[in-house]
């Protein structure tokens, strides 16, 4: 359980670093890349909760 722990605050951690690069105009590839790739971590952190908190 601890490394889902360390995994979920990663990934919150990159999702809010990428939040920096939002600030880019949004035609930059800069800005596409790190918007996809924050979108994948998000999807995946709420996975990984769903699966740890939400087990019957």
């Amino acid at each position: 359980m601890q490394v889902k722990n360390f995994l979920l605050t990663m990934g919150a951690g990159i999702a809010v670093g990428a939040l920096g690069v939002m600030m880019l105009p949004k035609d930059s590839g800069v800005y596409r890349a790190a918007k996809d790739t924050a979108s994948a971590i998000q999807q995946e952190a709420e996975k990984v909760a769903q699966d740890t908190f939400c087990k019957g």
